[in-house]
């Protein structure tokens, strides 16, 4: 897949230095494999899921800093594979994606412990800079 002018501009202006591990919870393939692709371009090694018990699974082995989880997907959602994966690995960042919050998810997630939360469509420059901001 061919990546437009401005997502190649993004990924050049946002190389890291390190290999950071970013694992990617979503069960909209498309969504993933943007994210995905962009974050791979970005120097990233990732893992995706394409819901929240293959990411509660991955997480085990691969032992991400970053975990991008989609709030509501089939069986785990996300509130409830954020807990499980915070016991896995208590040190990694969370940042929730979803096309929509609700005041019950924001006081849930932010009881369990540090997130952030985006909007959809995702703004891939303000994802990469919070990736890079909290790495």
């Amino acid at each position: 897949m061919i990546q437009s002018r401005v997502e190649c501009d993004v990924v050049k202006s946002h190389r890291i230095d390190r290999t950071l591990r970013v694992l990617v919870v979503d069960d909209e393939s498309g969504m993933r494999r943007t994210i995905a692709r962009v974050l791979k371009a970005s120097g990233y090694d990732v893992e995706t899921a394409s819901n929240g018990e293959h990411g509660i699974s991955l997480a085990k082995t691969f032992q991400p800093h970053f975990v991008l989880i989609d709030v509501r997907m089939p069986g785990i959602g996300g509130v409830e594979a954020y807990r499980q994966l915070k016991q896995i690995v208590p040190e990694s960042f969370t940042i929730f994606m979803s096309a929509f919050f609700t005041d019950e998810v924001v006081g849930e997630v932010h009881a369990i412990g540090p997130v952030e939360l985006l909007s959809k469509p995702l703004d891939i420059e303000k994802l990469l800079d919070l990736i890079r901001s909290t790495s």
